[in-house]
């Protein structure tokens, strides 16, 4: 397995780069044999991040791990024009990070690029991380011709690591922690659990940081083939210690994958949240499928959600595993998957988020949902078309509907999505076009766009684009 680095900068400015890095950083190579442990319930104090560490621009998937997409201050734009793109060597399914001045980008060939956004826009570095695994050796699947990295990775300026999953030859998935400056490994670990069929199982949800320790979602292939189980892994960023681990299912034993794009969401107090796909079980006791799962800093679950119709919903494929749950102000979740039911829950207690706040029906959501807690509106990727819900304390109601859709992040008052090779950009408030723009490129059907002063960054099928809006 092949894995190596090429930073391209001048000897003297990555001399600097590496000594401001291990100054905050102590790395080793860990073993790829990872225990499983039980791992304390207890949230760490928060480690004040080095000034050395570049700043957490766009960190993360939907820029904040509450998954609402909402990015502010970001000024009104004036245009939408190509800048300037780069041709990667496979697929990018993954979004985009920011992290300083660097954009870093992750492809299904198991390569990670870390471009400039100054002016030139040079690449600065390339990790190359094994070899992906070809789609024709699995069982089933939707990503072709390699599977390589699929979840978006995470940035955790505490240790200024960039933490990644890549699947590689004979489906094995390893989790790496690279320099976001330099792109140097500082350590790795295997993440398959023993007695899983591995083939069957992909890492295509979003990583998370918390605790301490980073959070690493998996579920079946496209197809559901082969006897997969949905679960989360966690590890310690410092890549040391044991790692925990949570199965989605119980007594089927199968099935109940953690597969949408927006993985896991976090919440302040460091509790996290899953939502959870069709389960082989169709009847009798509820086996942990089609739910939304509360989980402790330990993967202990703690509350959850099940639609009174889990049973019928399991043998339709039509559950909540489709979109992530989305963490909204009030200690409130908003909740929605395939069968086109949209919930809005309390996390106030485990025994209040068993019943719904509110519950509207009309949306089949595939993808990141996006809130902006000022209009108190979400916007949801449903499959008849892009949707604003309004939000009440206890209750939902839908505002407009167009015939377009995509995972959406909200900047400037507009909704912007990406479908067809398209970026497009919409009133919040009356989902009124405001522009669109081919991307020259093709995307992937959960591709989401990255949206920042002055620019958008969009993951395509041969690369990424950036397009300028002022």
């Amino acid at each position: 397995m092949s894995q190596s680095v090429r930073p391209l900068r001048s000897r003297g400015a990555l001399r600097i780069a590496v000594l401001a890095v291990a100054a905050a950083v102590t790395a080793s190579l860990v073993p790829a044999s990872a225990s499983i442990a039980a791992v304390p319930d207890v949230v760490p104090a928060v480690i004040p991040a080095l000034v050395t560490n570049p700043a957490p621009v766009y960190p993360t998937y939907h820029h904040s791990q509450d998954r609402t997409g909402f990015t502010a201050g970001v000024p009104v734009p004036t245009k939408l024009k190509r800048s300037w793109s780069r041709a990667l060597d496979g697929q990018v399914y993954a979004q985009p990070l920011v992290v300083g001045t660097l954009v870093i980008v992750a492809t299904e060939r198991n390569s990670v690029y870390a471009y400039s956004l100054r002016p030139g826009a040079p690449l600065v570095w390339h990790a190359t991380l094994g070899s992906a695994d070809p789609a024709g050796s699995l069982p089933c699947g939707n990503v072709s011709p390699y599977v390589g990295i699929t979840g978006t990775p995470v940035y955790d300026q505490a240790s200024g690591l960039v933490f990644v999953v890549t699947e590689t030859t004979g489906a094995v998935h390893t989790l790496y922690a690279l320099s976001a400056v330099t792109g140097h490994v500082r350590w790795k670990r295997n993440v398959d659990i023993a007695g899983r069929s591995r083939n069957a199982e992909q890492q295509r949800g979003a990583l998370a940081v918390a605790n301490g320790r980073v959070y690493v979602p998996f579920g079946g292939r496209y197809g559901d083939c082969g006897n997969y189980a949905g679960y989360v892994v966690s590890v310690p960023t410092s890549g040391s210690g044991p790692s925990a681990f949570f199965s989605s299912v119980t007594s089927s034993g199968r099935e109940g994958g953690i597969w949408t794009a927006p993985g896991l969401s976090v919440a302040s107090d460091g509790t996290l949240y899953a939502s959870v796909g069709n389960g082989a079980a169709t009847g009798g006791a509820w086996d942990g499928s089609d739910s939304v799962v509360r989980l402790s800093a330990g993967l202990r679950r703690l509350a959850y959600f099940v639609p009174a119709g889990w049973a019928a919903e399991n043998a339709g494929d039509v559950d909540l595993g489709s979109s992530g749950p989305m963490l909204l102000p009030g200690n409130r979740v908003l909740a929605s998957g395939k069968g086109g039911d949209v919930y809005l829950l309390t996390t106030a207690s485990a025994r209040a988020m068993r019943t719904p706040l509110a519950h509207w029906k009309g949306c089949a959501a595939y993808g990141g949902d996006a809130y902006d807690p000022v209009r108190k509106a979400a916007f949801l990727p449903c499959e008849n078309g892009l949707r604003r819900i309004d939000v009440g304390t206890k209750s939902l109601r839908s505002v407009w509907r167009i015939s377009d859709t995509g995972s959406p992040v909200l900047a400037s008052g507009l909704v912007w999505y990406v479908s067809g090779g398209t970026l497009t950009a919409v009133s919040e408030t009356n989902g009124k076009l405001w522009g669109h723009l081919s991307l020259g490129a093709s995307t992937s059907r959960f591709v989401t766009p990255v949206v920042l002063p002055g620019k958008v960054i969009v993951g395509t099928n041969s690369g990424f684009t950036v397009i300028s809006t002022n």
